[in-house]
């Protein structure tokens, strides 16, 4: 059974490809995604959407400053060497 559906998929592929985009069309046009996460966001405290932000933008953060750090090291190594 496995073996005929992956040959059926392999063989039909475009139109397996064709009817995944028409359910993802209609998904998108008949579910209010934007309003659910709205709802969503909403439901939560100040604080939660605030410390979820904080805890992601901390970690990007860290990573820029590390890169500055390293980028202003070779720099300023080099601009001493020249």
């Amino acid at each position: 059974m496995k073996d005929a559906l992956g040959a059926f998929l392999i063989k039909e592929k475009h139109t397996v490809a064709r009817v995944l985009e028409m359910i993802a069309s209609y998904i998108a046009k008949n579910m209010p995604i934007q309003d659910m996460i709205l709802n969503k966001l909403n439901g939560f405290e100040v604080s939660e959407v605030e410390s979820v932000i904080m805890d992601v933008a901390g970690r990007e953060l860290r990573l820029i400053i590390w890169l500055g750090g390293i980028l202003g090291f070779v720099i300023g190594g080099l601009s001493l060497l020249l």
